[in-house]
């Protein structure tokens, strides 16, 4: 506690920062109707949720979700930009449901089968970052998310399994 009471005195930027999360926070509440970064964020969070409600097995189909997403953020917010579910694994439940994303969920931890004992923690590791970034982004719904995601899983069959 002392060391953020001296940051809050000596670090300017610390204080802008604190400034801008609390007048956020405001925001989000319902103090005012100017949309932010992080309303907006919570606003997908739901909308994708309400999506994955309506279609709960099999979701709505990826090529579709876009559009119901469009017509969940009209119903609930009015027009305004439109954002898909900031979270890797509220798209899965949205667009294709319960059942593909415990099968996708599976596939995530298929690099710690038939990997060397000894590389084990680091094969938890990456897979850890990787599951702890799907929950604020769509990580692998975009090219650079699917190469982070081939050149981890390929250099665990490569050099960390028990046949090499």
């Amino acid at each position: 506690i002392g060391l953020l009471i001296i940051a809050w005195y000596t670090i300017p930027s610390f204080q802008v920062k604190l400034g801008y999360s609390y007048w956020e926070m405001m925001e989000l509440i319902g103090q005012s109707e100017q949309a932010t970064t992080l309303s907006a964020r919570i606003q997908s969070y739901f909308c994708g949720w309400q999506v994955f409600l309506d279609h709960p097995l099999f979701g709505t189909g990826v090529g579709d979700l876009k559009e119901k997403m469009a017509k969940c953020w009209v119903m609930n917010y009015g027009y305004g930009a439109m954002y898909m579910p900031h979270n890797q694994y509220l798209s899965w439940l949205a667009g294709n449901g319960l059942i593909f994303t415990l099968a996708m969920l599976g596939v995530c931890f298929l690099p710690l089968f038939g990997m060397r004992k000894e590389s084990v923690p680091l094969v938890w590791s990456v897979i850890l970052a990787l599951m702890v970034s799907f929950l604020v982004e769509n990580t692998i719904e975009n090219s650079f998310g699917v190469a982070i995601h081939s050149f981890f899983s390929l250099w665990f069959l490569r050099f960390h399994s028990k046949s090499t």
